[in-house]
């Protein structure tokens, strides 16, 4: 089944009760060869029988090295054409890896993005984060600036070694993602998001899950611009009608505290407003649900957005203070450059 042309490459951390279904969707893949790796970046205690079980390789990494790195590791010694990247929590669509190289083998784009398919569970914030994550991006196919999503995506092997591949000095995952995505853009490359290349998210989203996720996806896009001096603005998930709405919700608490001096009205325009920009929004995302669920989305959706005002002060605190340090503070970083 290997061919050097493809490789598929999916960094492992704490993946045990994912990573078999996520290699058996990706074995099970149609109309395409490829050869596939497994990076153990550590807690993984079933990648050896697996290992006996499947036609994969298993690269161990030195230590927790993070996912850039580890996605990193697994193009060693690749001569191939395409390089697809897959999250061991991932359990991709039989024909997503084959949507993701065609645009790349017929010219159309450097590299190519996917998305989670629609959402099946009864868990309201898991639900609300699929349809959010499918209805606003699943759609859009169209090509992208300054921004890329590494759970599901391809790359032209050329230009990933062109640009130097992921940047190993962010902790974890998340930073190193949206840093490829600006870097690309740089250089000229074209992203394109591709509609068909899905797959199914096997962990599921809590009220928790999606808060911590949010604050610190936020922070990092936010710092990550400030760093590369790139605007907010030139990615895909940022659009004017967020921009108004983050700033509609967070003037109605800071209206609600000032209320005794400058009064009811404030609160009332910002609150009305702040339904207006979001409307349209909800009607997309959420179109076709019960009113129940309708009503927890807006309250849901209200949260969000403050918790991206809270990002914008934060990402940009941080870019600061490491402006001020002189480079010696590094969010995110293991204190490699």
């Amino acid at each position: 089944m290997s061919t050097p042309g493809i490789r598929v490459i999916v960094p492992c951390y704490n993946s045990d009760t994912t990573i078999e279904k996520c290699v058996l969707s990706i074995l099970n893949s149609k109309g395409v060869e490829f050869e596939l790796y497994l990076i153990d970046d550590g807690n993984n205690n079933i990648l050896t029988s697996i290992k006996k079980e499947y036609p994969i390789n298993v690269i161990k990494t030195p230590g927790q090295e993070g996912a850039g790195r580890s996605r990193n590791i697994g193009t060693y010694n690749f001569k191939g054409q395409v390089v697809v990247f897959i999250d061991s929590d991932v359990q991709i669509h039989s024909e997503t890896i084959s949507s993701l190289i065609k645009p790349i083998n017929d010219s159309l784009a450097e590299a190519t993005v996917g998305s989670y398919s629609s959402p099946s569970s009864n868990n309201f914030y898991d639900k609300y984060k699929h349809l959010y994550l499918t209805r606003r991006y699943n759609t859009m196919g169209t090509y992208i600036n300054n921004s890329f999503w590494s759970a599901i995506c391809a790359v032209d092997f050329k230009t990933f070694k062109n640009i130097n591949g992921f940047k190993e000095c962010f902790t974890g995952a998340g930073p190193e993602d949206i840093d490829l995505g600006i870097e690309l853009s740089v250089h000229g490359a074209r992203i394109l998001s591709v509609p068909h290349a899905q797959g199914i998210h096997l962990s599921e989203f809590s009220f928790i899950k999606i808060l911590k996720n949010d604050i610190r996806k936020g922070s990092e896009d936010i710092y990550i611009h400030w760093t590369r001096k790139v605007p907010i603005m030139y990615n895909r998930h940022v659009s004017k009608s967020d921009i108004f709405a983050v700033f509609a919700a967070c003037c109605i608490p800071i209206c609600l505290l000032l209320q005794n001096f400058i009064g009811f009205i404030p609160l009332v325009l910002s609150f009305l407003f702040y339904l207006i920009v979001r409307i349209r929004y909800l009607k997309k995302v959420f179109v076709g649900e019960d009113f129940l669920f309708l009503v927890r989305s807006f309250f849901m959706t209200y949260l969000l957005d403050v918790i991206r005002g809270y990002s914008v002060i934060k990402g940009t605190s941080l870019f600061i203070l490491e402006s001020i340090s002189e480079g010696k503070y590094k969010p995110f970083s293991k204190g490699i450059n």
